[in-house]
């Protein structure tokens, strides 16, 4: 009980940092961040790697379209029916039905956008969808997206990336059969994300995330000092605010281990590592 109360204690007691530019309701959170267990240090590393900007990656926007990729019409336009479409920066709409006699089983819609305004260049990810490979030797098993993802890159001033998103995304039946010892597989199980991120010139970032990926519960992480360490590609110096009483911290160039250390009520408490 006292872990579900901590995890509910962060939104109220944790400011979330001041955005330079402000985030967009993309409709009810897809999690609320709450059971996390300290102690399963190893599913919280998972965690981690799989949702924030801290082991040199921006997971929170590279997997989503990764997991996009696996079935994009490029690749499966031959074999099944996706509902898909896509606005290209010059205003073109392109449509899929992808339509086949066999092959993958497609349910629900998928619009993905992209243009470019004055002041930079803007993506976005609008997806109720579902995919299930259903003939011998599919690419994968079956893939879900639901929910939203919205992404700017201004052309001046100090952000470099401003993401939000509220997505839920499950992938089975790919790194099985590629790599079944890549993390990704359980981290693609059940990846939810909910809030905003932003990237600036300084290579600093601000994170407002509730998480909930793999078996570690789901945890609220705020932060307004995640910065870059000269000389340590793999991790960011730094903490993590997830309550008053419990945080994470990242050592960067004095350790660059991909490891953070939890740190509950100024003791630290264990270590967690990125997979």
């Amino acid at each position: 009980m006292l872990l579900l109360l901590l995890a509910c204690k962060t939104s109220e007691s944790v400011p979330p940092p001041d955005f330079l530019i402000a985030p967009v309701e993309l409709g009810a959170p897809r999690t609320s961040g709450t059971g996390l267990d300290p102690a399963r240090t190893e599913d919280l590393g998972l965690a981690l790697w799989a949702a924030l900007p801290i082991f040199g990656e921006n997971p929170a926007f590279d997997m989503p379209m990764d997991v996009e990729a696996l079935w994009h019409p490029e690749v499966v336009q031959d074999e099944g029916s996706c509902p898909y479409s896509e606005v290209l920066p010059d205003g073109t709409l392109y449509q899929s039905d992808c339509r086949s006699t066999d092959g993958y089983d497609f349910s629900g819609s998928l619009e993905r956008r992209v243009w470019s305004a004055s002041d930079g260049d803007y993506q976005s990810l609008d997806a109720d969808f579902e995919v299930v490979g259903d003939v011998e030797n599919a690419d994968f098993g079956r893939i879900l997206l639901r929910g939203m993802l919205a992404e700017v890159q201004p052309d001046q001033g100090d952000v470099v990336q401003h993401l939000d998103l509220n997505l839920h995304m499950e992938v089975e039946g790919y790194w099985e059969l590629q790599k079944p010892t890549d993390p990704r597989l359980e981290a693609w199980k059940n990846w939810t994300l909910t809030g905003s991120l932003e990237r600036h010139r300084d290579g600093g970032w601000l994170v407002d995330l509730a998480v909930e990926i793999g078996g570690a519960g789901g945890f609220i992480a705020r932060s307004s000092n995640l910065k870059k360490a000269e000389g340590c590609p793999v991790e960011m110096a730094g903490e993590i605010l997830l309550s008053p009483e419990l945080r994470l911290g990242l050592g960067g160039l004095s350790s660059c281990d991909r490891c953070v250390d939890v740190v509950q009520s100024d003791e630290v408490t264990g270590t967690a590592c990125a997979p």
